[in-house]
């Protein structure tokens, strides 16, 4: 019995597929800045599109407009297709100004997200420059602390003479 517990706990009852090869599917990181791009194409697309069906309506509206038949059927046919006409331009005009409206807001988050990075960037640019020159002045303080070790030496060398000088007179 206490075989088949081992066993069980240790080798499953199910076998388990040896030579078969697992995929990982890999979850892409989009950045902010990247899905507020991808947002971008989207509603510039779909911005193309609107303005593509207003230029079809407005072309509709002038070949109606234009037609030259003046019966009854042709009349009513006329103002309904007017009342459809207009009603599409309307709508696709609406549509325009809030998809136009939305790509500025997401213009204006990108810009926030960009203008940003360019801060992080600058500041640590100028954390580099600063320690840059931290340590070029260290280093030139010690290129003329050993630079001045000869005067310094020679200052000393002269106030030794000196004061011999004056203790043998």
């Amino acid at each position: 019995m206490k075989k088949n517990l081992l066993k069980s706990i240790f080798f499953s009852s199910e076998q388990s597929n040896k030579g078969s090869v697992t995929v990982y599917k890999k979850t892409s990181y989009q950045s902010p800045k990247e899905i507020l791009k991808n947002e971008q194409r989207k509603i510039d697309n779909e911005i193309k599109e609107l303005i593509k069906g207003l230029i079809e309506v407005q072309i509709v509206k002038i070949k109606s407009i234009i037609t030259k038949d003046k019966n009854w059927f042709n009349l009513i046919q006329k103002k309904y297709y007017q009342i459809s006409i207009n009603q599409s331009i309307n709508w696709h005009i609406k549509s325009l100004k809030e998809a136009i409206i939305k790509r500025n807001q997401i213009q204006q988050r990108y810009r926030r997200i960009n203008s940003n990075l360019i801060l992080f960037y600058l500041k640590e640019i100028l954390r580099i420059i600063k320690i840059i020159l931290i340590i070029i002045t260290f280093i030139s303080i010690v290129a003329i602390t050993v630079s001045s070790i000869p005067l310094l030496l020679l200052l000393i060398f002269i106030y030794i003479i000196i004061n011999m000088n004056s203790i043998y007179k």
